[in-house]
């Protein structure tokens, strides 16, 4: 019952349970029902009356989007990021607003929906500009992404950007593989192929 003593930690232990099966269905590749899972526990999270509980919820709704992106649900991708962009925003947290933009764009481009890709993606590489980090670079490499496959004049721009970015900042493996990968498609669309082997 909502108004039982013990309500808060009741909820508390039903969040923590269905984060921890979402986190499962993630590893065991069972993405949509991951999402699934997130979205629950951030709607009870919602329902509850902690003072951080709209953050949180956001945190799991993002989480939501990329599991929906990686089941292949990609408008419940967005739907997701944008619920939780918009809380985000609220809450006054600009950055965390714009990495789940970025997570939108990046379903929209792979929906074949470039303009509303590249809109979103702007927008989040904007915001998350000021003191750059891993966000950034992964932003980046969306937007970079989206205008190689489109063939547009920011390409090579675009991606040597995020190449430079993600060095100077010394960020992980996966982070790097994928900016390479993304400016090695560009080099080789234009004749540069010897430098993209590199």
């Amino acid at each position: 019952v909502p108004t039982d003593p013990d309500a808060d930690e009741v909820r508390d232990q039903a969040v923590a349970a269905l984060v921890r099966a979402g986190d499962r269905s993630n590893r065991t590749g069972s993405p949509r029902r991951a999402a699934d899972s997130y979205v629950s526990a951030a709607e009870l999270l919602r329902e509850g009356q902690r003072e951080d509980a709209d953050v949180q919820a956001a945190d799991l709704l993002e989480r939501a989007a990329a599991a929906a992106l990686d089941g292949m649900l990609a408008p419940r991708a967005v739907e997701l990021a944008d619920q939780a962009a918009t809380i985000y925003a609220r809450a006054g947290q600009t950055r965390s607003a714009a990495r789940s933009t970025s997570v939108a764009g990046r379903a929209l481009r792979l929906s074949g929906r470039h303009t509303e890709a590249r809109e979103r993606l702007t927008a989040a590489v904007e915001a998350l500009s000021d003191n750059p980090d891993a966000d950034t670079v992964r932003a980046l490499q969306q937007l970079a992404g989206l205008e190689v496959f489109a063939g547009t004049a920011d390409a090579g721009r675009v991606t040597e950007e995020a190449v430079v970015l993600a060095q100077r900042l010394a960020l992980e493996q996966d982070d790097l593989s994928g900016v390479f990968g993304i400016r090695a498609v560009w080099l080789t669309q234009n004749g540069r192929r010897p430098e993209a082997i590199a």
